[in-house]
């Protein structure tokens, strides 16, 4: 620091910086960090990656030894030793709470850092090196090291003592998923996708996945044999990952409980395992599964007099294991009669809450109420909250203001674990702000009771430099719309608020988004912080992309903010920064950039061509010669399913237009094909299908075809479609300018056994056709 940048700081601010600047005492030229030979893995590496800090800030390369010299100068020790619990105060090291940090400057200029295992020490050093060093670690490849040549410790008598209040803490966004496993210690994540390797600390070991009945009773092993192990839903046993079990079964719940000791058996050391429902709310429907929820309450008391099962057989044999099942959806409502087993822990979920407002809210009164009632019954809860919008990662989202309070909430709850479900997968990176999502929620995790408003500044001012003035006021901005608009249904599933038209109106999108946009014009070749402004820019630009009405007029009659914005400039611009970002999707579920930006470029060029060419020839009972657009099925989007093979699959078929097609089996009636719709503008919309039959004669409705968002939906009898030749299904008209996919789904039908789908026809709805099918 230079005497004329020290002067611009305010008195005040100068006179604590004298002050700090006395309390500290140099060090001698010669100076030694000192691990334990017998420590863990983690504290060697911890010793390793203070060596490598504390050469940033000094330009000196300190020793890492194994004994302590005194020839040598003052020592930084690190990792549990006899001489360390001395020094901290610390009567036994395994009554330490999981993840606690200690530090201790002694007199003589002997530092102590500890830690309980096995992450603790490697905590312990990056707490040591923020709260002592300044440092901050913005993402995993920007950080904010100061230099302090030489190199000073902190004064005599500092000492510091922490235990996270979550003993598993997540924040699951795509920095995080994908992120070093440094970074991942930085933020002080050892959940979810966090640290594996010993050397970095490791995770909470829990086996199973989401979802997990189907992992311990899969389909292709056990429903020919055994179909009424699985739920009865609408008439037909729902097998795999698309049903549930039959709770009151009891043969199933003997197998279950054999299959989940089989795993807790193959994870030696283990101290949580998964049970629990899949991903759906397709319950069983029998008669002794409806008796026992008519007599004890509701579906959680099933599941939990269920997993009780398992929760026993498992206390058994495995006293130190717990049972994690979820709360979630139809089983999100605590239990009325039924307690859970002492070794039950339950995963409260959050999915249907008002993204913009706190659990405390109002209109969230019934989450609150349920998450209350649980933790009556549990020792402890796990939380599995949500924190993006999964529909569309690349919108605002202003949810900023939850944070803080719903983990303070989740702590006062008696919650040990947390899981902040964001932007994971890719896409992520062109999310709202997913850096900074990524780490005021890690440092909330970490201590919910830090002040968010300066966790928020500190970063935007580190991460952002120049452009922190335009980001606050963006995050402000669009935290004031949410809030002036409390009716408004965002929520982080569905695509309710019409591209944020709900709650965020014109006149505040183009304002900000000008003083946003020029702000990036402004910085786009200033190395690093160009391209963070310009991924900062897009949530913002690809909502304004999105109103067709502020861009489309000539620019006389817009808003004096977008009279001289040229939109296909604002698609280049996000076609470039996609791709610089890697990024290929644009939400959870599909959503692909390449359709995406083709559908922008035919909303906005008035000689706009189809993007691809026709597959086949025109459809025989496609009349006239007008034109027509004719796509293979599995061109316009991924294949949703679960278990392609079983669910969704593109296979041959000799009469389709190019010798295969999409099949889906009659047993569910998921959307697992979305085709994405990459022109604008109103056409006929028809589909070419036909089904398999089971039986001679196939009645009722085999397959559903609509538009997302919208309600246009029309449901197709299989006596219409049956055979080895394809038939046209005609959906209607309908403007697709806002329209993300038309879908197509089976309808569960014994009589049938599969839908085949060829081809999507579009045709402009001028040429319209016989709305027959």
């Amino acid at each position: 620091m230079n005497c004329l940048s020290f002067k611009r700081f305010p008195l005040s601010r100068r006179m604590t910086i004298l002050t700090l600047m006395l309390l500290v005492a140099p060090v001698s030229q010669g100076y030694q960090i000192v691990v334990d030979p017998q420590c863990a893995e983690s504290e060697k590496n911890a010793a390793v990656v203070l060596q490598k800090y504390l050469r940033e800030i000094s330009g000196e390369t300190i020793p890492v030894q194994s004994a302590f010299r005194a020839a040598d100068g003052p020592a930084l020790f690190i990792g549990q030793s006899e001489a360390a619990k001395t020094a901290l105060n610390v009567t036994d090291w395994t009554k330490l709470r999981p993840d606690e940090v200690l530090y201790r400057v002694a007199g003589n200029g002997y530092v102590w850092i500890a830690g309980s295992r096995p992450r603790g020490t490697l905590y312990a050093v990056f707490d040591f090196l923020e709260r002592e060093y300044h440092c901050r670690f913005w993402t995993s490849d920007s950080r904010r090291i100061p230099m302090r040549k030489p190199l000073t410790l902190p004064a005599a008598g500092t000492e510091y003592r922490y235990a996270p209040q979550f003993v598993a803490r997540s924040a699951g966004f795509q920095q995080i998923d994908e992120g070093p496993e440094e970074f991942l210690v930085q933020m002080r994540n050892n959940g979810f996708g966090c640290p594996k390797s010993v050397a970095w600390g490791g995770f909470a070991g829990q086996v199973g996945a989401v979802p997990t009945f189907d992992r311990y009773l899969p389909e292709n092993v056990f429903f020919r044999q055994h179909p009424q192990w699985y739920a009865l839903s609408g008439g037909v046993r729902r097998p795999g990952p698309l049903g549930q079990p039959c709770l009151t079964n009891r043969e199933m719940r003997a197998r279950l409980v054999r299959q989940v000791l089989k795993a807790v058996e193959e994870s030696p050391g283990i101290r949580e395992i998964w049970c629990g429902q899949n991903d759906n709310e397709r319950y069983c429907e029998c008669a002794k599964c409806c008796e026992f929820v008519q007599k004890h309450g509701n579906q959680s008391d099933l599941l939990i007099d269920c997993i009780n099962e398992v929760a026993a057989a498992v206390a058994q044999k495995f006293p130190e294991v717990q049972i994690q099942t979820f709360a979630y959806q139809y089983t999100r409502h605590p239990p009325m009669t039924v307690r859970p087993h002492r070794n039950i822990v339950i995963r409260y979920c959050t999915i249907e809450a008002a993204a913009t407002a706190a659990l405390t809210d109002p209109r969230n009164r019934a989450l609150l109420d349920d998450l209350r009632g649980w933790r009556e019954l549990v020792p402890g809860m796990l939380i599995w909250d949500y924190v993006a919008n999964f529909n569309h990662y690349c919108l605002p989202h202003p949810n900023w203001h939850v944070f803080a309070p719903n983990l303070r909430l989740f702590r006062d709850c008696r919650a040990i674990s947390v899981f902040e479900q964001g932007a994971y997968d890719n896409g992520g990176a062109a999310a709202d702000l997913p850096e900074l999502r990524t780490y005021v929620i890690s440092k909330l995790l970490w201590n919910p009771d830090l002040d968010e408003k300066a966790l928020v500044r500190e970063f935007v001012e580190g991460y952002y430099g120049t452009s922190a003035p335009q980001i606050l006021d963006y995050i402000a901005a669009m935290t004031a719309a949410a809030l002036a608009h409390p009716e408004s249904p965002l929520k982080c599933v569905g695509n309710q608020d019409g591209f944020c038209r709900t709650w965020l109106d014109n006149q505040t999108l183009a304002a900000v988004w000008r003083r946003m946009y020029d702000q990036a014009e402004k910085v786009k070749n200033v190395p690093e912080y160009g391209s963070r402004m310009a991924m900062a820019v897009m949530p913002v630009t690809i909502a304004l992309l999105e109103r067709p009405e502020l861009l489309s007029p000539a620019p006389e009659s817009r808003l004096p903010e977008l009279k001289h914005v040229n939109a296909m400039e604002l698609v280049k611009f996000c076609k470039k920064h996609f791709a610089d970002a890697g990024i290929q999707k644009m939400a959870e579920n599909s959503l692909p950039v390449w359709m995406w930006l083709l559908k922008q470029s035919g909303r906005y060029t008035p000689d706009f061509k189809p993007p691809f060419p026709n597959d086949g020839g025109r459809p025989g009972w496609l009349s006239g010669k007008g034109q027509f657009l004719g796509w293979n099925v599995e061109r316009l989007g991924p294949l949703m399913g679960h278990d392609e093979q079983r669910q969704v699959a593109l296979r041959a078929d000799a009469a389709a237009v190019d010798g295969k097609a999409v099949w889906m089996p009659t047993s569910h009636h998921e959307w697992f094909v979305q085709m994405g719709v990459p022109v604008p503008g109103v056409y006929d919309i028809y589909v070419e299908a036909r089904c398999d039959p089971a039986k001679p004669v196939v009645t009722g409705n085999v397959m559903s075809i609509g538009i997302y968002p919208g309600k246009l939906r029309k449901l197709i009898d299989g006596s219409e479609i049956a055979g080895a030749k394809y038939h046209r299904v005609y959906l209607g008209s309908c403007d697709l300018s806002d329209v993300r996919y038309i879908y197509c789904a089976p309808e569960i039908n014994g009589t049938a056994s599969g839908i085949w789908l060829d081809r999507l026809i579009l045709s402009p709805a001028g040429n319209k056709q016989t709305p027959s099918r």
